[in-house]
């Protein structure tokens, strides 16, 4: 059996709250509102697929995916300071990236050759940072 609970509040006994519960429930109904809404939108939403050829990649390779979500072109340099390896290594794994085909040569000039995300897989990137 629960006894008479006493309310102390700054020194009132008995002091009346229900103007304080009432804006503290009300706030929280706010909040709770807000979030169905969140909930909803993301529910209605797509769900996103990922590609196949990104399910696929090694750890180095999402490493360099990973820039992608910075930025629109990565060169070998990006890539080679990314991985700590040699620039020519760095040339050879983006070569076997853009024949795997997620990736592709955007600006194909020897000096200044950069790389990009297949544009499927910069779709479902972005829909990721949403």
């Amino acid at each position: 059996m629960l006894g008479s609970i006493t309310i102390n509040y700054m020194g009132r006994t008995d002091a009346d709250l229900t103007g304080w519960i009432e804006y503290f429930v009300a706030t929280l109904a706010s909040v709770f509102a807000v979030a169905k809404q969140e909930a909803l939108r993301y529910a209605a939403a797509p769900l996103l697929t990922e590609p196949e050829e990104l399910r696929q990649l090694d750890y180095r390779a999402r490493t360099v995916l990973a820039h992608f979500s910075r930025q629109e072109q990565i060169a070998s340099a990006e890539v080679a300071t990314a991985l700590g390896l040699s620039e020519r290594m760095a040339r050879l794994l983006l070569s076997t990236w853009v024949q795997q085909g997620w990736m592709v040569i955007s600006n194909p000039s020897r000096r200044s050759r950069k790389y990009a995300l297949r544009a499927d897989i910069r779709s479902y990137l972005d829909g990721l940072n949403r």
